[in-house]
This record gives C-alpha cells, structure tokens and sequence, in this order.
C-alpha cells in the first residue's frame, strides 16, 4: 500500500504506472493466500466442516490470475527500464504499452 501512495502523484509515467499494477496484483495474490490458508486451517481443524467449493476456486483463480499478472507486468517494467538504460532518448510507445498492460494480462 505503501508503494501505491508514493507513486500515485506520478500515475502519469509509465514506470510509476508499472509500479502501481505490480504492488496492486502481489497485494491480490497475498490477499487469496491469506484466503486459502484460512480456508485450509478451518478444514484440518474441522474435517466435517462443508465449504462450498466455488468460493475456493474463485479464490484460487483469482490467486493465480493476480501473480500471472504480476509477473507479466515486471517483464514489462524490465524491458521498459532496459530499453531506457540502452537507449535513452529513445520514446516508447506509451499508448501501446497501456493498451498491453490491459489486454494481455487477460
């Protein structure tokens, strides 16, 4: 969260943007482990508990959604910043990167 607040003045900028969506998604993917394990301790102290099997799975794709995101949006930000430490004055495209950002993850 704290990484959110510092970069949302600079949303503009592509870097800080990447920044934004990689703090967002490892929150989402902490958030369903958090979820997983909670559901996992309740069913190891309870063996005759019944929980409905969609909100597991839900939780889980979810999970695997938000670090398949997360590790796409770290490539994107490694090739951003190795694009601009080997070439500085070359402009990226940023529109085209957003537009990306948005599609590819799904």
């Amino acid at each position: 969260a704290v990484i959110i607040w510092d970069y949302y003045a600079d949303r503009r900028r592509l870097s800080a943007l990447l920044f934004i969506l990689i703090a967002a998604a490892d929150m989402v993917s902490a958030a369903t482990e958090v979820a997983r394990g909670t559901v996992a301790l309740v069913c190891r102290r309870d063996p005759h508990s019944n929980i409905p099997a969609i909100p597991v799975i839900v939780f889980l794709c979810l999970g695997v959604f938000s670090y398949t995101a997360s590790v796409f949006f770290n490539l994107v930000l490694a090739v951003v910043k190795a694009v601009h430490l080997s070439q500085p004055f070359y402009q990226l495209n940023t529109t085209l990167i957003k537009t990306s950002l948005i599609l590819l993850p799904l």
